[in-house]
């Protein structure tokens, strides 16, 4: 599996560099042939801007596949009406790669689907997988986190899934478990909610949960069956769990890494998000935000 998505990587690769050169020479041959090469740099730096804040406004309206290839579709049409082909059957593939775009943002059976400006998320009935959440949150197609109900009254109703002997010892539980009286809990990576929602168990008072992802708070806020950032104790905040290090003054009585960025460390994506988290700098600036007899894991 690894060797397959290293090979798929490096295809993709190859696939965007064969996209860009051409386009790259056209660009420079016809700024070359410009007689105002400085209009003409003008202008492309113009559309760049002008891309990249398309860019953004459609990140931010968490738009799916289907609309960023009508906007595709779009943009090459400039190329199709000036090129010697036969337009009809250019116009023919783009049609046909818009609508191969829509049915690739379907997902069977799915509660909801949603593509954040990081990744494409998918909310499913885990209980049809027989697990012992309610909803699982799937990233880019590969399973990421499940919402866990592990309030007293449900897991008392359900001894044969939560055994008696084990409740309140989760891995959401642990952390507090390991300070005599936490009044400050941090959560860096909180994701949909298990962590802060065994902070609201153990009654902590103060609970800051930091999550990079809007789409996975908008989700957590939903379906999770505690509703744990509904909670007055819990202060939710969408940033980056470095920035977030960098800017706070406040102390903890304890940090939590959750699983941040778990599922970047598989052979599915070339990006390595828990390099710049679970650095020796990061480490330490998390450990001076301890307060005294504070702990953190």
């Amino acid at each position: 599996m690894m060797i397959l998505g290293l090979f798929l990587t490096y295809a993709l690769l190859i696939v965007i560099v064969d996209i860009f050169v051409p386009i790259g020479r056209l660009l420079a041959r016809l700024m070359d042939e410009h007689p105002n090469t400085i209009r003409a740099y003008s202008v492309n730096i113009a559309g760049s801007l002008a891309g990249t804040w398309l860019f953004v406004l459609l990140c931010y309206f968490y738009q799916p596949p289907f609309t960023w290839f009508v906007v595709l579709g779009g943009l090459i049409l400039f190329f199709v009406f000036r090129s010697r082909f036969d337009k009809w059957v250019s116009l023919v593939l783009i049609v046909g790669m818009i609508i191969l775009a829509w049915f690739a943002g379907l997902v069977p059976g799915a509660l909801r689907v949603v593509w954040s400006p990081y990744q494409k998320l998918v909310v499913e009935d885990a209980t049809l997988q027989h697990s012992i959440g309610q909803y699982g949150v799937s990233v880019n197609n590969t399973g990421y986190q499940t919402m866990i109900d592990l309030s007293e009254s449900h897991t008392l109703a359900n001894p044969e899934t939560f055994p008696p002997s084990l409740n309140g010892f989760s891995q959401y539980d642990i952390p507090l478990l390991l300070h005599p009286n936490p009044q400050k809990y941090l959560i860096v990576g909180a994701g949909s909610g298990n962590d802060a929602a065994g902070g609201v168990r153990h009654g902590v008072p103060d609970i800051t949960a930091v999550e990079i992802d809007p789409a996975i708070i908008a989700i957590g806020r939903d379906f999770h069956p505690e509703q744990p950032y509904s909670s007055p104790a819990v202060h939710v905040v969408n940033d980056d769990a470095r920035s977030f290090f960098a800017t706070t003054t406040e102390k903890f009585d304890v940090i939590s890494f959750s699983l941040l960025d778990s599922h970047t460390t598989t052979a599915m994506t070339n990006a390595r998000l828990d390099n710049y988290v679970y650095t020796q700098e990061s480490i330490a600036r998390a450990k001076s935000l301890l307060a005294k007899g504070a702990s953190w894991c």
